[in-house]
């Protein structure tokens, strides 16, 4: 939300969060998948509760993700399908501040079903600087990059 990984993702538990040293060659169990291509049974996905609609745009693929956790069916990473993913460019003629709000919102109400209330207030603590930043940042003209490698 602060745009911290940017700086700090050297850091190990960084790094591991963000999947910076995933190995794309091989299939493997991951955390969390990419919203922008999912592929499930239709079953399973019905199961999950698929795409919870209270989310609008960000952090409905976290939400999915966490439940098959919770539920202990197994995320998993396969390199033998390709996808293109042009991360960020239905969101380009979006101003910042707007897609940090939106960011925000669906990030609160991540925390909101998924952690405790201290968590979710101390995030709200951090809304007026993430704001602040993403004011700044458009101000700057500082455009952000792409996360993903996929």
């Amino acid at each position: 939300m602060l745009k911290l990984h940017h700086f700090l993702s050297f850091l190990p538990t960084l790094r591991r969060y963000l999947a910076k040293d995933l190995d794309y060659t091989k299939e493997q169990q991951v955390y969390n998948i990419m919203g922008a291509f999912v592929y499930a049974r239709t079953k399973k996905f019905q199961e999950l509760g698929s795409w919870n609609e209270k989310y609008w745009l960000w952090w409905e693929d976290v939400d999915l993700c966490k439940t098959a956790k919770n539920k202990g069916v197994k995320i998993m990473y396969t390199p033998k399908t390709k996808v293109i993913h042009h991360e960020g460019k239905s969101f380009e003629q979006v101003a910042t501040p707007a897609k940090q709000w939106r960011f925000i919102k669906g990030m609160l109400r991540y925390f909101s079903i998924h952690h405790t209330i201290y968590e979710v207030l101390l995030l709200a603590l951090i809304v007026p600087i993430s704001m602040g930043l993403a004011y700044l940042s458009t101000v700057l003209n500082i455009k952000p990059r792409p996360q993903s490698k996929v």
